[in-house]
Order: structure tokens, then sequence, then C-alpha cells
């Protein structure tokens, strides 16, 4: 009989970290599923938003967006959708039961401490993105395998950032001026960021960022340009 007990307890505990099959998330706007995994006691996507919008109107499909989904400004996250009858409950215009804002209803962006947070549950700055990225599909320099163990069941995808740096112009043009667009991809394959709901002035907010060059395991909190476009995933939580 103990022995019963303690392998029950052992799988209510392990249940806490990993992804339960049956646990989907159905975004009642389009209709898309996202798989949920419960982290630290916090219920989290395990895969990219992919909501476009009702109009197609938000974020950029820069590759698969099925697998990867779409890539988000700061300011589109912060963004309301116009209540129509689409998307609201009682098929009316009634806004009281509107099925809003830019995460599924019920859930939200994550803020600059819960990324944190999140990293320091999986051991830190220098092993958590091992540990958040998926089993394959990463890759370092463009070829070398880099894929993490996803112990947890976050699933992270590498589908990079745009753009890779701030964009480069000439006003007034200059002909003798070296102009050229950064790229639009910002290393995808390589490098993962999310924003978080938690800005740090007018131009900048904070985003997590996984993998780099020199340290394909790390994992940080950083500050960027809100101008640039990066995944989300939303944290259960009104």
């Amino acid at each position: 009989m103990k022995k019963i007990t303690f392998i029950l307890i052992a799988a209510s505990l392990l249940a806490t970290e990993v992804l339960a099959k049956d646990d989907v998330l159905v975004d009642a706007r389009d209709k898309q599923s996202y798989p949920i995994v419960t982290i630290d006691g916090k219920r989290w996507m395990a895969k990219n938003l992919n909501y476009a919008g009702t109009n197609g109107e938000l974020g950029t499909c820069e590759r698969d967006c099925n697998a990867y989904g779409r890539i988000y400004t700061w300011a589109e996250t912060r963004m309301m959708p116009a209540c129509t009858r689409k998307f609201c409950l009682d098929g009316t215009n009634n806004c009281n039961t509107c099925v809003g804002g830019f995460c599924p209803r019920g859930w939200r962006l994550p803020s600059k401490a819960e990324w944190e947070k999140l990293i320091a549950f999986a051991g830190g700055n220098e092993t958590a993105g091992k540990k958040l990225r998926a089993k394959e599909g990463w890759v370092q320099y463009g070829k070398r395998d880099s894929s993490g163990t996803n112990n947890y069941g976050f699933s992270a995808l590498p589908a990079g950032k745009s753009p890779e740096s701030p964009p480069f112009s000439c006003d007034p043009p200059d002909p003798m001026a070296v102009c050229s667009a950064p790229a639009p991809d910002g290393n995808f394959g390589e490098t993962a960021w999310w924003w978080s709901s938690t800005e740090s002035d007018a131009e900048n907010a904070y985003s997590l960022h996984i993998g780099s060059w020199s340290d394909v395991n790390n994992a940080s909190v950083k500050n960027y340009d809100k101008s640039h476009k990066m995944s989300v995933r939303c944290v259960e939580g009104d």
C-alpha cells in the first residue's frame, strides 16, 4: 500500500511539470487550438500564438505559422480588437460578452517578473534555455544541432524576431552611405524571442530571449525596441 501511495504522489508532482495530452486551449475567436503545460504552478501555452485578428491585420507570418506562430510588435500585443458579433458569446454586439483582447479570453501576456521566475525555475540564465527548448528544430551557426531537452513541455521553437536589428535608413538619401536593410527573420532557427507585458519606457519593452551564438543554453530577459516583431506565449489569468 505504501508503495502504491508513493507512486500516486510522485505522479501527481510530475503532472505539474509535463504536458497533459488532453489539456488543450481552443481560442473561441478563430478556433485554433494550443496545448497547455503547467510549470511551477502556472499554466502556459505550449505553442506560440497564431492569432491574426479579425481581418488578418495582426502580426506577420515569417515561416510556417501553424508550427511557429506569428510575430508581433509590442503595440499589437496591447491592442483590444473591436467588439464584433463574430467574437461575442451571445451572438450580439454586446461587448460585455465579447471575447476580446490579444490573448484568448482568460489568458494574457506574461509580465517581466513571470518570465524571470520561469527562468529561475528552469535553473537560471545559463541552463534554462536548454530545458525550455524543443527537442528538435534548433541549430547553431546555421548548421550545428542545438536542440534542447524540453524538460517541462514548454516546447520553445526558434521563430527568431524581425528585424534582426533596428531598421537603417538614409534621410535624406545619400548615395555614398550604406543603408542596407537588416535581415528580415532575426536568426530564424537559432533564436527565440517573446514579448512581456512590461515596458521600460515609451520606446522599449522587456522580452524573453532563448539561444545565442556563444551560449545556446542561455535564457535571459532583455530590453528591446517596441517596433521589433516577436513571438507571443500567453499565460492563464486575467
